[in-house]
């Protein structure tokens, strides 16, 4: 194995320039890798501490530094109070730069970043930079690019001109632009800049491409796509941006029909097109599927081209892994998916994510699932149709790996049980439903919901054929603690029907592995009784893992209750949501 500078350093080496007498400084005897390898388990504030203990000290320690300062991070302050310490610590070997907030001071910095001889950064990250003098901009990413190969620009409020700073980037394999959703978009068109652009410039390093802004699909974002051949992965603006898109007036389209998207960048294998998702909700997503054919994750508006994005599903069925339709406006006419659903095979669809306003009949998302062998994920929101009946459970397969279902206005018939709808989802984990209808029946069989770790119902009516339903919610959490041995979260609010009585507050604190519970109070109780049935179930849950307790309308927070709270072993967040009246 060879030898590098690091093996060869040695403090009492004199070609080094360093007056360091081993009789004055123990460590000087040390081996130089070992002294290296104590400065380099500092923090960065630490090194520059350390740099101004002596000139030895200064002259030495960067040495050290390569591991540590890796990653930089500057803002106002840094840039205005410019550190001598800290520019001995820079060099080649920094490969993350963040700039953070920066306006003015933004050019000159970059500069100085490449006059500290910080040529080798990787990856560059612009946290709410102003940076409206484009030509400054380009000319600053420029020096500092020769070896870029991730960007990001978040929280942008300034225009970019994207294919000239694509061009400034020649090794950059991500992009990612995040448009300030507070930004005043008053142009919509990539600003004039002083730099040529050649007539058939390809940025065949691209793979990554996110534009998160409310730009003009054929005036800007085509061309983008244009020059992007080999480009697997396209993110576009996020339904934040719907607003922007009528600003001062003036509409402009921002999306581009995926089947146009396919034709620029045949590569595609993740498309999350225009409005299907939305940033506040949902994380940008990327699985690197570059060494794979076909497309796996779709997300796309259906106000975008429904035909278009049918063939999509029809061409790509078989390699689908991630499928997610949105309706951007749901005033206009709606597209009746129950067909596409009924025709469609999806072997390795692990990702089912249905937006507001998407249409489809109940039959055809049994027929949909049942074709879904591997899906793990399943959520819908505000859909149109009626109810499960029995005969739709009944030709429901097991989907033996779908571990999360999530929905709104989810109505299952009074002959079905809710245990019925757990029997087909033998890994289900998390069980969330709201605006809907749920039937309960006893007894129950310990085969369901073994696996369960999170149950959260909202706005939802339970049904109960029997004369107390407050005993039978209680059976139900009773049998939960003695079967659902992995459950650590509860949530219920707005209950219409029943209310949360004593019965389900002591049935609920039975489940030993309970961590996180949020529970809506009947505050239609005399006080006196709400506050017994409180201290009661605030003493059973000493014998859970409690860590997180909220309450909605209790009323009267006594000193017995806070006492009784206090003797909550692993107790670290508690809350008490009252609603003042108007």
């Amino acid at each position: 194995m060879g030898t590098t500078a690091r093996d060869n350093f040695h403090l009492s080496d004199p070609s080094h320039g360093l007056s360091l007498p081993q009789h004055q400084v123990v460590w000087a005897a040390l081996p130089s890798d070992i002294v290296m390898e104590i400065f380099s388990l500092l923090e960065q504030r630490d090194f520059l501490t350390c740099m101004a203990v002596c000139r030895d000290w200064y002259d030495f320690i960067p040495y050290c530094a390569k591991d540590v300062w890796a990653a930089v991070r500057f803002g106002v302050h840094d840039i205005r109070m410019e550190n001598k310490r800290q520019i001995r610590c820079l060099g080649e070997h920094v490969k993350t730069v963040v700039l953070d907030t920066l306006a003015e001071d933004l050019y000159n910095l970059m500069n100085k970043l490449f006059e500290w001889g910080c040529t080798k950064i990787k990856t560059l990250e612009l946290r709410s930079c102003v940076c409206d003098d484009q030509d400054e901009f380009l000319a600053a990413v420029s020096k500092l690019a020769s070896r870029l190969t991730h960007m990001t620009m978040a929280d942008q409020v300034s225009d970019v001109a994207f294919r000239q700073l694509l061009h400034s980037c020649p090794e950059l394999t991500h992009f990612t632009f995040l448009g300030s959703k507070e930004g005043s978009w008053e142009n919509f068109v990539e600003p004039e800049v002083r730099m040529e652009l050649p007539a058939t410039k390809q940025h065949t390093n691209i793979k990554y491409l996110c534009i998160d802004a409310a730009i003009d699909a054929q005036m800007c974002l085509k061309p983008i796509l244009e020059c992007c051949p080999n480009l697997y992965c396209f993110i576009g603006a996020s339904w934040d941006d719907e607003p922007l898109i009528f600003s001062f007036g003036v509409y402009i389209d921002v999306a581009l029909d995926p089947d146009i998207i396919f034709e620029l960048c045949p590569k595609i294998t993740h498309l999350q097109n225009t409005f299907s998702y939305n940033s506040t909700v949902n994380k940008l997503e990327y699985f690197d599927t570059s060494d794979q054919d076909g497309l796996r994750y779709f997300g796309q508006c259906e106000d975008t081209g429904e035909e278009a994005t049918v063939q999509i599903l029809t061409e790509h069925q078989s390699t689908l892994e991630h499928l997610c339709l949105r309706k951007f406006d749901p005033t206009e006419r709606y597209y009746d998916w129950s067909p596409v659903f009924k025709s469609l095979q999806l072997p390795h669809l692990r990702v089912l994510d249905l937006g507001p306003a998407v249409t489809f009949s109940e039959d055809s998302l049994v027929t949909l699932l049942n074709h879904c062998p591997l899906i793990e994920e399943l959520s819908w929101q505000e859909c149109s149709f009626g109810q499960f009946d029995r005969s739709m459970i009944q030709s429901l397969r097991t989907l033996p790996l779908l571990r999360t279902f999530r929905c709104a206005s989810f109505k299952l018939s009074p002959d079905v049980s809710l245990m019925t709808l757990f029997g087909r989802l033998p890994a289900l984990e998390d069980f969330s439903v709201s605006f809907s209808q749920i039937p309960l029946t006893l007894p129950m069989t310990n085969q369901h919901a073994n696996h369960l770790k999170r149950l959260h119902l909202k706005n939802i009516r339970i049904l109960y054929d029997g004369n107390d339903l407050e005993d039978a919610m209680a059976k139900f959490f009773h049998f939960l603690a003695a079967h659902a041995l992995e459950l650590q979260e509860l949530h219920f609010s707005y209950l219409m029907e029943p209310r949360v009585g004593s019965k389900w507050l002591n049935a609920i604190a039975s489940i030993p592995t309970l961590k996180v519970c949020d529970i809506e109070i009947n505050n239609t109780l005399p006080i006196q009784v709400e506050q017994d049935s409180m201290k009661q179930f605030l003493r059973l849950l000493k014998d859970t893992a409690i860590e997180q307790l909220k309450l909605y309308h209790l009323r009267n927070l006594s000193y017995e209750i806070l006492d009784a709270l206090g003797d909550l072993p692993l107790l670290t967040q508690f809350h008490n949501i009252v609603q003042l009246p108007i």
